[in-house]
């Protein structure tokens, strides 16, 4: 497991005193950067390193396959002692911090101001790290790893290993007589799609996918269950993608970014790990050319994606958001995202601690990013957690949509707002508890706290609640259907009012949290 975040931030943001290590006193000796320390005894010696063949490469720290070996207890315990024993002293930081940045100069480009903030913390930390000089290579190392957090890279001190991503899970093992995907129609009328695998656009069970679709070409509505749908080839779904949407060709990328001054730290990850990366020739035929569009009307599509939705999954998934103007429940894990792809390793010269990025950016078209956020920050993620079953909301929105042309739920913004609880319907005014806490000065010493009750999920929760319009609420968090709501206190109650209109909303309940007094009371 990854070291705990208090020593990371007792690495940044402490003196050399309390948390990294001072200079040796007089009469010790202490070795630095560069000075080998002293030799350790045979039975905590690391082994010579030898290299490695290339069917015998071991996956890697970035793996999106399976979980990187971790270094053992014992022995990791041992090189956390010599890794706290050398120091960095100032030039071989400057060093150190030198080529680290002139690498995120290349691969991570601040296009939003997230990714901006992210690159001046990066700053800020290395100005201190300076500061620090003489640091401990542990210290040194725990530093990175809370600026790598932001930045986007993971790193690795000498003789230390453990995945990248702390909430991977591998892939679940493959069924060979399972098909990659499943149609089915209900009597309902309501078709279901069920991708299992987009790793392999030559198995010939695609073959049929033509042929399996046109039979629910006349369903009311869709919905894609694409919660297991690992891989990073989208082929076998294109012909279906350009038919629904009207668009063809379907070029849904703008840009595939490497600079090449990157390609040899890829070279570094695949000479010593199992080269796992998607094939650039069938990304390549993605990028934006002039397409032919039409007009189709296509039905109410849900799409459920989860854990093991990879690259190829998000990209289906995000075309049909903006394009056939599907809704997308459930989370996906970090490690396949479509952003990023081609692992890349660059070892620090002076403390040898290992840095882990992904050297390839990808970038989906303007409208698709527009519709769904920035490529590498998905709108409709962020809200429920990879392992969320969605199906079942899913199948119950598209049969709301088929029942409701107009959209459903209806928009926030479509409700009549009311300033006064009197003045709204009896039937909706029922729904709220704790309206006179609006009433100043009845919460002026306290901060109000807004909870709706719905069943909904967080993601079409959150869909909802954007669409009212200024002040807009700001979903918070959720626990077992209950949200909380930020909204700006001025004319709060219209916001409310709004709320407790819809058919998705239970209940609300406005609470006003007072400050303790000082005798505790």
């Amino acid at each position: 497991m990854p070291p705990a975040r208090a020593s990371t931030m007792c690495a940044l943001l402490l003196t050399a005193v309390s948390c990294g290590k001072q200079p040796p006193a007089s009469g010790q000796h202490t070795p630095t950067w560069n000075e080998a320390p002293a030799t350790p005894t045979s039975a905590e010696a690391p082994a010579t390193a030898k290299p490695i063949p290339k069917t015998e490469r071991p996956y890697g720290p970035l793996s999106i396959t399976a979980r990187v070996a971790e270094t053992p207890w014992a022995e990791r315990k041992r090189a956390m002692r010599r890794n706290d024993e050398r120091l960095v002293d100032l030039a071989a930081m400057r060093e150190d911090i030198a080529a680290l940045s002139t690498a995120i100069d290349l691969f991570f480009v601040p296009r939003t101001p997230d990714r901006k903030e992210a690159l001046a913390f990066e700053q800020q930390h290395f100005g201190l790290l300076l500061k620090l000089a003489p640091y401990a290579v542990d210290s040194t190392h725990h530093a990175l790893l809370s600026i790598g957090e932001r930045v986007g890279f993971c790193a690795r001190p000498p003789d230390e290993m453990w995945h990248c991503d702390p909430y991977f899970t591998p892939r679940p093992a493959a069924d060979p007589t399972s098909a990659p995907y499943e149609v089915g129609v209900a009597p309902s009328g309501i078709a279901t799609l069920t991708i299992r695998d987009l790793s392999n656009a030559y198995d010939p069970a695609w073959a049929r996918l033509s042929t399996d679709l046109t039979q629910g070409a006349r369903a009311s509505g869709i919905v894609i269950d694409m919660r297991a749908a690992w891989g990073h080839d989208p082929r076998p779904l294109l012909p279906w993608l350009e038919g629904l949407t009207g668009r063809t060709p379907l070029a849904p990328l703008r840009e595939i970014r490497r600079p090449p001054a990157l390609t040899r730290y890829v070279d570094a990850y695949r000479a010593k790990y199992r080269a796992e990366s998607r094939d650039p020739a069938v990304w390549q035929a993605l990028l934006e050319t002039p397409a032919t569009t039409s007009a189709p009307t296509p039905p109410p599509i849900a799409v459920v994606v989860g854990r093991h939705c990879e690259s190829a999954c998000e990209l289906v998934a995000r075309v049909l958001e903006t394009y056939a103007g599907a809704s997308v429940v459930g989370g996906v894990g970090r490690s396949g995202r479509l952003h990023h792809d081609e692992p890349a390793m660059l070892t620090l010269p002076h403390s040898r601690i290992d840095v882990y990025f992904h050297a390839t950016e990808y970038l989906l078209s303007p409208e698709i990013e527009a519709k769904t956020g920035p490529t590498h920050a998905w709108r409709s993620l962020g809200a429920d957690p990879v392992d969320f079953d969605g199906t079942a909301y899913a199948t119950r929105e598209v049969e709301m949509r088929i029942k409701n042309p107009a959209g459903w739920p209806a928009r926030c913004d479509g409700y009549r707002e009311y300033r006064q609880k009197e003045a709204l319907p009896e039937p909706f005014r029922k729904k709220i508890q704790g309206a006179f806490y609006l009433d100043a000065p009845r919460c002026s010493e306290g901060s109000l706290s807004i909870s709706v009750t719905t069943d909904l999920p967080a993601s079409a929760m959150r869909r909802f609640v954007e669409t009212c319009p200024p002040p807009t609420p700001r979903l918070e968090s959720y626990v077992l259907g209950q949200f909380d709501i930020g909204a700006p206190a001025k004319d709060l109650f219209a916001v409310v009012s709004r709320l407790a209109q819809s058919e998705v909303v239970q209940s609300i309940r406005i609470q006003c949290t007072r400050p303790p007094k000082p005798d505790g009371r």
